[in-house]
C-alpha cells in the first residue's frame, strides 16, 4: 500500500472505496495498517486500549471545535481518537468499552460546508458517506453519546460537562472554555494541516481565501458562498438531500436534550 495512496486518489474515489470497506471485516483487519502507511500522521488520532473516548462525526460538524474546546476545559491529559471520520472509530471505541461520542449535523448544511472545502467531491458521494457513517450510528445509539451540531457549538459547557461526566473527570479538574482560545488552537490545527500536506508556510491571497473557506470555525468567506451552494444542492439534488434529512431526523430523536436555560 503506498504512502500516498491518499493523495493520489481522487477525492470521490477515497470516499467510496472507504465506504464500501466500512462493511467489511476485512476492514477491521488491515485498518491500522492502512493509516500507519498511508497517512502516519493521523495515528496518534487512532482509536486504541490506551484512549480516553472517541470523538467522531461526518467531515464539517464541529469535530475539530468540540476537540480542542475539551482539551481547553480541563488540564487533564486526554487521549482522543477523533477526525479520521471512520466507521471503525466508533465501533472500535465500542469494543474497548470507551466513551465513544458522536456529532451530527443537518445534512444540508454538513454537505455544503464540506463543498466549500473540497469543491470537488460530488454529493452523490457525501450522500453515501452520511447514509452509511449515520445509519450504523443509528443502530448503535444506545451505547454513544450523541449530540446536535447546534448544541456543541451553541452550548458548549453543558455539552462538556455530560462529556467529563462520561469520563469522570473531578469537578475540581474541570473550567469553562476560553473561545477565542479554542478558535486560535482550530486555526493552529488548520494551518499545521496545510504545511503537513506540503502547503507553503507563507500564504498569497490565493491561500488565505483557500484558509478562509476551510478552517473549522465561522469566516466571512464561508458565509458569502454558502448561499450558492445551498440553491445548488436545493434545486439540483434534493432527493438526496430529503433521503439524507430522513435518516438525520431519526437519528436526531436519540441525541441528548440540553436545557437551554443552562447554557
Amino acid at each position: 500500500m503506498h504512502r500516498h495512496l491518499r493523495s493520489s486518489l481522487p477525492l470521490n474515489l477515497w470516499w467510496r472505496l472507504r465506504v464500501a470497506l466500512w462493511t467489511s471485516p476485512t476492514w477491521h483487519a488491515i485498518y491500522e495498517r492502512f493509516v500507519r502507511l498511508s497517512r502516519p500522521r493521523l495515528l496518534e488520532r487512532l482509536v486504541d486500549q490506551s484512549s480516553d473516548l472517541v470523538i467522531e462525526a461526518f467531515p464539517r460538524s464541529a469535530n475539530t471545535f468540540i476537540v480542542w474546546a475539551l482539551r481547553d476545559s480541563t488540564d487533564r491529559p486526554l487521549r482522543i481518537a477523533h477526525h479520521l471520520h471512520d466507521l471503525i472509530q466508533v465501533e472500535r471505541g465500542l469494543i474497548y468499552q470507551l466513551p465513544v461520542v458522536v456529532i451530527i449535523r443537518n445534512p444540508l448544511d454538513a454537505f455544503v460546508s464540506y463543498r466549500l472545502r473540497s469543491p470537488e467531491l460530488n454529493v452523490s458521494t457525501m450522500h453515501s458517506m452520511y447514509a452509511s457513517f449515520y445509519g450504523r450510528v443509528l443502530e448503535l445509539a444506545d451505547q454513544i453519546l450523541l449530540l446536535r451540531y447546534e448544541d456543541v457549538i451553541g452550548q458548549p459547557d453543558a455539552v462538556l460537562a455530560r462529556i467529563h461526566d462520561l469520563l469522570g473527570t473531578p469537578e475540581d479538574a474541570r473550567r469553562p472554555i476560553d473561545v477565542s482560545r479554542v478558535f486560535d488552537a482550530v486555526d493552529k490545527a488548520e494551518q499545521n494541516l496545510r504545511l503537513a500536506q506540503g502547503r507553503p508556510a507563507g500564504r498569497s491571497t490565493e491561500q488565505d481565501a483557500a484558509f478562509a473557506t476551510s478552517v473549522a470555525r465561522p469566516t466571512a468567506a464561508k458565509e458569502s458562498g454558502k448561499q450558492i451552494a445551498i440553491d445548488d444542492l436545493k434545486n439540483h439534488h434534493a432527493t438526496a438531500i430529503a433521503s439524507a434529512h430522513g435518516l438525520y431526523e431519526q437519528v436526531l430523536e436519540r441525541c441528548v436534550s440540553f436545557d437551554k436555560t443552562s447554557a
